[in-house]
């Protein structure tokens, strides 16, 4: 599912959009895709791609066993942005060169397969071969697919003192007409031929792995390396694969054997630009994905399941570390995720029942965190696994209470209920993989989770605090000091969070709907049941500044607000009158973040526009489909 209050992708059933705050009603978000039914994928060969979290990822209670129907959770979509991305993603994208002023149109030809650097576009480099087959790039406008965010990392200082990794610039990867295009905030648009099938991306998110295949029915794909910079054939003939956090590693595989369910493992090094053998008849099967495979951050460290030569039900896991030899784990032991060196794991360990809990491994300590647990439970609300960027803590939901397990240890009882998601400042890392999201922070103590319809920091002491009730749209400022709070009457109140204290004030502003900040927190534009705009800062009287406003479309960058008003898009500079917008058409449908100065938008036609960080507008896709 989608919010339609800031475009973001959102898992199904969440009550709370991951990005804007906003609560997801009818009226508000829509439905993406769906999670097939797994009772009937046993067995049989479907078209589930490795690009996308949905049919059966992670679904069997053993590997290569369909899940009993009923042991799913609601229907799952990876949220952007998230692990791996698929074509459930919403329509968005820009192109031609920065600065350029002219709109990317259809046809506009790049040949050469390894990607020109800035400035040497058609200049004649070599095309790289791949597998006899020329891959000719095409810039072409963009209909929907994927989003993609390259970020510049810079420092912030979150509530609790730690650092945080901020977005700021982004890279959109979307395809249409059989060409993938990559579109850089600040490089010239390039483009790769095929059809796109999954891309995943580091923390940092300025480097991407991602998989196109020669058509929609194929079932072995390219594996490229792309920057914003240009892109790398890695390797043909490809069925699933792994990014690194750090983005230094892909693992992935090739030879798969679907009747024995088996494929070689691969890994390819971004620094020496080389692949390597780790192992031949490594588990794998189109329904379970690269179920039990995973990479350190650093990707440095990977674990893998065999058969057992012994018992062809049973499977054993493999760890390698560097050069090292591969070590054999315990059997009926799969990897969920682990930490650099493997100083955290955490994994589920199966019975002969088919029943497994899930583990936290500290050197030689292991510790249960939840009993009777199935990689299809990592698709369910009631659990949301939430690692922070390092893996050495893990806040869950289990039994009705919000838990956390820091560096091995025992887990704790934060709060009762079940927490929607960790609150972070506007733009801050996420990743989901296979169903578990990692996080930017660098630890949750001293965070904001949503619990139910409350706002809690969890403290020093591992217990909870309230900072707000009845929220229904909570939104933090970059430094995460500042937190406007709207509640489920319409109630709007800022709430400074410095040090232990929690000052409010209210808003004199009744019935609000949708509220939009500031990057610093100081201001906002917030939107009434009655669709009027009004700008608000401090303990100033609120400013009216247009009627009859889209609810859905407005935005706030650089002292900006853009909003939509009859269709017509307009701005209002730091509570400053409403202006229109020049040379942009009327029936404008849709207001998207692009980066940390910069919205995109697209009117009915399906023309694309930008900014620049300010009030001007250029066109960039001609009549996108």
């Amino acid at each position: 599912m989608r919010c339609k209050i800031c475009g973001s992708e959102q898992e199904q059933g969440s009550k709370f959009c991951m990005e804007c705050g906003a609560e997801l009603t009818e009226n508000n978000s829509e439905a993406v895709g769906e999670m097939a039914d797994p009772a009937k994928t046993e067995g049989a060969q479907t078209d589930q791609q490795p690009g996308s979290e949905s049919a059966g990822g992670l679904a069997a209670a053993n590997p290569g066993q369909a899940a009993p129907a009923g042991q799913y959770g609601a229907p799952f979509t990876p949220a952007t942005p998230g692990g791996y991305e698929n074509q459930a993603g919403q329509p968005m994208g820009y192109a031609g060169q920065p600065g350029s002023g002219q709109p990317f149109m259809p046809n506009q030809a790049m040949s050469n397969q390894t990607m020109p650097a800035p400035g040497m576009v058609n200049q004649g480099m070599p095309k790289a071969k791949t597998g006899g087959k020329k891959y000719w790039l095409i810039g072409l406008p963009v209909a929907a697919v994927i989003l993609i965010a390259v970020i510049a990392v810079f420092l912030l200082k979150g509530t609790g003192g730690q650092a945080y990794y901020q977005l700021k610039d982004n890279m959109i990867i979307r395809e249409i007409n059989d060409q993938v295009m990559i579109i850089p905030s600040d490089q010239p648009v390039f483009s790769l031929e095929g059809k796109f099938k999954g891309v995943e991306y580091n923390m940092e998110r300025n480097k991407a792995a991602v998989l196109i295949a020669e058509d929609e029915f194929s079932q072995e794909y390219g594996l490229w390396y792309v920057t914003p910079k240009g892109a790398v054939k890695v390797e043909d003939d490809v069925v699933d694969m792994r990014f690194s956090d750090d983005g230094n590693v892909i693992a992935y595989l090739v030879d798969a054997d679907a009747a024995d369910r088996t494929a070689t493992l691969m890994t390819y090094e971004i620094a020496s630009k080389k692949s390597q053998k780790i192992v031949d008849e490594v588990f794998y099967n189109r329904e379970d994905r690269m179920f039990g495979m995973a990479l350190s951050p650093n990707g440095k460290t990977i674990t893998y399941l065999l058969k057992n030569d012994e018992d062809k039900e049973d499977f054993k896991a493999y760890i390698k570390k560097g050069n090292k030899a591969p070590q054999e784990m315990e059997k009926n032991r799969a990897v969920l995720a682990l930490a650099d060196d493997a100083k955290y794991i955490y994994y589920i360990k199966y019975s002969k029942n088919g029943k497994g809990n899930l583990y936290v491994q500290a050197g030689k300590e292991d510790v249960k965190l939840i009993p009777d647990f199935l990689p299809s439970n990592l698709f369910e609300y009631r659990t949301k696994l939430t690692f922070n960027h390092d893996y050495s803590e893990l806040l869950f939901n289990y039994e009705g209470n919000i838990y956390f397990s820091q560096k091995g240890k025992e887990k704790v009882k934060i709060a009762k209920g079940h927490a929607h998601y960790v609150l972070a400042p506007d733009g801050i890392q996420r990743k989901l993989k296979d169903g578990a999201w990692t996080s930017g922070m660098k630890t949750f103590i001293g965070q904001l989770v949503w619990i139910q319809d409350d706002v809690f920091r969890i403290s020093d002491k591992l217990t909870a605090e309230k900072i707000s009730s009845r929220s229904e749209q909570a939104l933090l400022n970059r430094n995460a000091k500042i937190l406007w709070n709207k509640d489920n009457r319409g109630k709007l109140e800022i709430i400074s969070l410095k040090g232990k204290d929690k000052d409010k004030q209210k808003v004199a502003v009744d019935d609000v709907v949708v509220c939009v900040i500031s990057e610093d927190g100081s201001s906002a534009y917030v939107i009434n049941d009655e669709n009027e705009l009004y700008f608000v800062k401090g303990k100033d009287k609120p400013k009216r500044i247009a009627d009859d406003v889209s609810r859905e479309m407005v935005f706030t960058r650089s002292g900006y607000c853009f909003f939509v008003a009859d269709g017509e898009l307009y701005y209002s500079k730091n509570g400053g009158s409403k202006e229109k917008v020049k040379g942009i058409s009327e029936d404008i449908e849709q207001i998207e973040w692009l980066s940390a100065d910069c919205v995109l938008v697209k009117d009915v036609e399906g023309n694309y526009y930008r900014n620049q960080g300010n009030e001007k507008f250029e066109k960039i896709i001609v009549g996108a489909e």
